[in-house]
């Protein structure tokens, strides 16, 4: 059993390098995989090259939840987070402003 998982998971990491791999290969598209098994040797030009490479060296990497977020839904999020941290009291406007661009940042174009 613990060769299957063990079998199952390098498989799942293989499938994840070969997909990050993809998108890391679109000219222009700005995606930067953190698997080090995409080399920077793939990305179709010097500056996303050296970011790539940069992400393989670093020691440690830290990701939020901005992320991962639409543009509005972003801005949104860091302007909540500062308003946040003014004045807590605010929270539940915070959060309803918050819904209230969620509603339309998430919907499809």
């Amino acid at each position: 059993m613990k060769s299957a998982l063990s079998r199952a998971s390098r498989q799942a990491g293989e499938a994840a390098a070969e997909a990050s791999a993809i998108w890391a290969k679109i000219p222009g598209s700005g995606k930067i995989s953190p698997n080090k098994k995409v080399t920077p040797d793939i990305y179709p030009d010097p500056i996303s090259k050296s970011i790539a490479q940069a992400t393989l060296d670093t020691k440690v990497a830290k990701y939020d939840a901005g992320d991962l977020m639409p543009s509005d839904m972003k801005t949104a999020y860091w302007s909540a987070v500062i308003a946040f941290i003014q004045d807590q009291s605010k929270l539940d406007s915070i959060l309803a402003g918050l819904d209230k661009v969620r509603s339309t940042a998430y919907t499809a174009a």
